[in-house]
C-alpha cells in the first residue's frame, strides 16, 4: 500500500484511497523533519532536541525512547516501516512515502504554470493546525512557512507582467494571500492594483494603491529562494495589525444561487479589505476552512483573529435574505448586524445588465479613512461605528462589492439582486 504524508494544511497521513492513517503525531513531525530537509538519516540527540527542547536532554531521550516505541508498533500493525531506528540514529525510507512537498524544487519552468502551481500548492500554511510545541519546532515550521511564502511571492512577481485576462484571478489569489501575511509588501499591493486596473476597476486600483496606514520603510525585493532561510521579522504583537475573518455563509445548498452570490459578495469584500494596511485579513479559501470548524473559538485563538464577519442565509417563507453580524472576539460582542434581502430590485437588475459605474463604491476606498483598531478593553456598538466596525459594517460596503459577485457567480447561475431591507 502507498503512503502520502500531508504537511500543507493539517499534518495527517492518508492511504491511497486518501483516507487519514491513524499515526503518532511525534512520528509524523520527525517523517517530515527529515523529508524537508532531504535527509535519509538523522542522530537522535538532534531529533530529540527538536522535539523537546524546553526540557533537560535526559527526560528527551525518555521521551523518544517512547515515541520510537509506538512508531515500531503502528509500523508492525500498518506492515510499512517508513522508520528505522538504531541506538544513534533515525533513517528514513524515502521509497515508501510520498507527500505534498514532493513537487517544491520540481514546478513548471514558464511563469504563468509555476504561478498556478504556487497559489494551489500554498493554499493553505505549512502544519497548519499543529498545536503549541516547543521553540525550536515552531522556529522551525516559521521557517518553513517563510519559505512558502517566498516561492508564491517570487512566483507571482515573475509572472504578473505575463498575466492575461484568464489569470488574472490567480494573481488576485496570489495577491492576497501574500498580503495576508506581510499587509505592507508593496511590490504585491502594486501587482494588486495593476490587477483591477487592467479589469477596469480603476476607484478600486487607487484605493489599493492609496490605502490609509503607514509604508514599510524596507521594500521587500525580489530575491532568490535560496537566499532566504527565514521570514522577515514580525513586528511586536501589540504593534501589528488586528485580523479579521470574513466567513461565507454554509447552510445553504453549495450549488444554489444565492450561496454562489453570497459566497462571492463576501470573497469579493475580503479581497478589498486586502488593500488596507491597517488590517490584516484571512485569505477567502482560509475563510472558507475556517467556516466548517466545529470548535471555531479555538481556530479563532490560534488564528489571534480580533475580528469576525459571520453570514448566514434566512429563508423567511417569501423572500431569501443574507444576515450579517461583526464580532468582537476577545469579548464575544456583536458590534454590527444587518440583514440584506436577496431577492427583488436592487443593486442589480434583473437580466444581467451591470449597474451604472456612478453607484460603484469601492469598500477599500470608503474604509481608508475609517481604519479598525485594536480595542484594548469592551467596545460598544457606538463606539464600533466610528472606529472598528467601520471598515467593514457598512451596508455600502456589501452594495459597493454587488457588481463584482454578480459576475463572478453569474458565470455559473444567474445571480439574484442584492438590496438591504
Amino acid at each position: 500500500m502507498t503512503f502520502r504524508l500531508q504537511t500543507l494544511g493539517r499534518l495527517r497521513l492518508v492511504d491511497n484511497g486518501g483516507r487519514e492513517v491513524a499515526f503518532p503525531e511525534k512520528g509524523l513531525l520527525i517523517l517530515c523533519h527529515l523529508i524537508v530537509g532531504g535527509h535519509s538519516e538523522q542522530s537522535r540527540k538532534d531529533v530529540a532536541k527538536l522535539l523537546w527542547d524546553e526540557i533537560v536532554p535526559s527526560q528527551a531521550f525518555v521521551n523518544l525512547r517512547k515515541t520510537v516505541s509506538r512508531i515500531s508498533a503502528r509500523q508492525e500493525e500498518l506492515g510499512c516501516h517508513f522508520l528505522s531506528f538504531s541506538p544513534s540514529a533515525v533513517r528514513f525510507d524515502a521509497s515508501r512515502l510520498k507527500s505534498d512537498l514532493d513537487t517544491i524544487g520540481r514546478e513548471a519552468g514558464d511563469p504563468l504554470s509555476r504561478l498556478q502551481w504556487a497559489v494551489e500548492t500554498f493554499q493553505e500554511d505549512f502544519l497548519k493546525d499543529l498545536k503549541s510545541q516547543g521553540q525550536a519546532l515552531h522556529g522551525w515550521i516559521e521557517r518553513q512557512r517563510g519559505e512558502h511564502m517566498a516561492l508564491l511571492r517570487e512566483s507571482l512577481l515573475l509572472a504578473a507582467a505575463e498575466a492575461t485576462n484568464n489569470h488574472r484571478k490567480l494573481v488576485k489569489a496570489a495577491a492576497t494571500r501574500l498580503l495576508e501575511r506581510n499587509p505592507l509588501d508593496e511590490d504585491v499591493r502594486k501587482i494588486l492594483t495593476q490587477a483591477f486596473q487592467l479589469e477596469g476597476n480603476h476607484l478600486e486600483a487607487r484605493a489599493v494603491s492609496n490605502g490609509g496606514g503607514a509604508i514599510a520603510i524596507n521594500r521587500p525585493e525580489l530575491r532568490s529562494v535560496s537566499t532566504i532561510i527565514a521570514p522577515t521579522s514580525e513586528p511586536a504583537a501589540d504593534s501589528r495589525p488586528p485580523r479579521v475573518v470574513l466567513l461565507p455563509p454554509n447552510n445553504g445548498a453549495n450549488d444554489s444561487p444565492a450561496t454562489q452570490f453570497a459566497s462571492a459578495l463576501i470573497e469579493d469584500v475580503t479581497i478589498g479589505l486586502c488593500a488596507l494596511r491597517s488590517v490584516s485579513v484571512i485569505a477567502p479559501y482560509t475563510a472558507a476552512q475556517i467556516s466548517l470548524q466545529a470548535d471555531k473559538a479555538s481556530t479563532y485563538q490560534k488564528h489571534a483573529i480580533s475580528y469576525i464577519l459571520d453570514t448566514r442565509l434566512t429563508d423567511e417563507g417569501s423572500r431569501l435574505t443574507l444576515f450579517t453580524q461583526l464580532i468582537f472576539f476577545a469579548n464575544d460582542e456583536v458590534i454590527w448586524a444587518d440583514r440584506f434581502n436577496l431577492d427583488g430590485d436592487g443593486l442589480m437588475p434583473h437580466g444581467g445588465k451591470s449597474p451604472a459605474r456612478s453607484r460603484w463604491r469601492s469598500p477599500t476606498r470608503w474604509s481608508a479613512t475609517r481604519p479598525i483598531a485594536r480595542p484594548t478593553r469592551p467596545m460598544s456598538a457606538r463606539t464600533a461605528a466610528s472606529s472598528s466596525g467601520s471598515a467593514i459594517s457598512s451596508s455600502s460596503t456589501f452594495r459597493s462589492c454587488g457588481a463584482r459577485a454578480r459576475v463572478s457567480a453569474s458565470r455559473s447561475m444567474r445571480t439574484p439582486a442584492l438590496r438591504r431591507r
